[in-house]
């Protein structure tokens, strides 16, 4: 499922259509470009199935289109680490209103993301805000740092 097929996904899960500005967005952060080579998947048994990209592309960049969760790294057996629902992205933007980024452009909104994880939010928010409307601070000296300067 490519882009277009995960923006029908979210919207059916909001149950309406996320706004021009995000679809834009969206369009423009493609969500698996900031996700890790190795992911792990829910397998439907209590467990996580792996799946890497260099093994098998086609089912990596599908488990990247699809609207879950997908563990980037465990700790202690435990997932320690993931990228969230791409439909919680728009969720989470709702509810930080920023649903109307021309708006908040003429008021030099800035936005701080903490815990960045992968960096998919921040660079949502920097293609809603602008270049320089965004600073992103993260503890996790494992994952990459690929959301500024995305």
């Amino acid at each position: 499922m490519k882009t277009q097929g995960l923006l029908a996904e979210i919207a059916e899960r909001l149950g309406r259509s996320v706004s021009e500005e995000l679809a834009a967005a969206l369009w423009e952060v493609l969500c698996h470009r900031f996700l890790p080579a190795n992911v792990r998947v829910r397998d439907g048994q209590g467990g996580y199935w792996p799946i890497d990209r260099a093994a098998d592309p086609g089912e990596w960049m599908a488990a990247a289109h699809e609207d879950q969760t997908l563990v980037g790294q465990f700790t202690d057996g435990l997932p320690s680490s993931s990228a969230s629902m791409p439909s919680m992205a728009p969720r989470m933007l709702r509810l930080a209103k920023v649903a109307t980024p021309a708006r908040m452009r003429q008021q030099a909104v800035k936005g701080l993301q903490l815990g960045a994880r992968t960096g998919f939010i921040a660079a949502l928010l920097r293609a809603l805000l602008g270049q320089d409307g965004v600073t992103r601070r993260s503890w996790n000296r494992f994952l990459p740092n690929r959301a500024i300067g995305t």
